[in-house]
């Protein structure tokens, strides 16, 4: 996994020791973090962070842009959005030992694409596969656009974590 230059300085030992602790904690009962707040606070970034953590351990992760998904199970017909789905189930990314879903919950999808979000939910939720999810909304804000299946296996999945703090893209102005 190939992290973006702007996140090259992300690093875990960097984080809140609080933070640090509530991901291990996590990570060892086989959950996950949904690390939430405002635009440009830093949750991208953490995220790399403890992906970097996870990489050290010679632990397999996949990074991926949640629109990113949504667009090709949009953008792909039955038959295929069934392929894509065996495979991201079957030998790909979702059974990697850990995933990271970033900007999750930020459009209104469809029923078809939440459907799809819910199958990749359920199978690391099932199989106890650490989740570590990034999004502007809390779990209670979240619950209008993605529905009370998908809110319910995220609350079961993570815990959430609130990322306070100025928005750091405005530094780079």
């Amino acid at each position: 996994m190939i992290k973006p230059i702007i996140y090259k300085e992300a690093d875990f030992s960097k984080l809140d020791k609080s933070l640090q602790e509530i991901v291990t904690k996590q990570f060892s009962k086989g959950k996950g973090v949904f690390l939430c707040g405002k635009a440009g606070v830093g949750k991208t970034h953490t995220a790399w962070a403890i992906s970097d953590m996870v990489e050290a351990r010679s632990l397999r992760t996949d990074f991926y842009k949640v629109n990113k998904i949504m667009f090709w199970f949009r953008n792909i017909n039955d038959n295929d959005s069934r392929e894509l789905l065996e495979e991201m189930v079957g030998d790909g990314s979702l059974k990697k030992n850990y995933l990271f879903l970033d900007d999750f919950g930020s459009n209104k999808e469809s029923e078809f694409t939440l459907d799809c979000m819910t199958m990749i939910l359920d199978y690391r939720y099932e199989n106890k596969l650490p989740t570590v999810i990034t999004s502007n909304a809390s779990f209670d804000e979240l619950l209008e656009n993605v529905g009370a299946r998908v809110y319910s296996r995220l609350i079961g999945m993570c815990k959430e974590v609130e990322i306070t703090g100025k928005d750091r893209r405005n530094d780079e102005i």
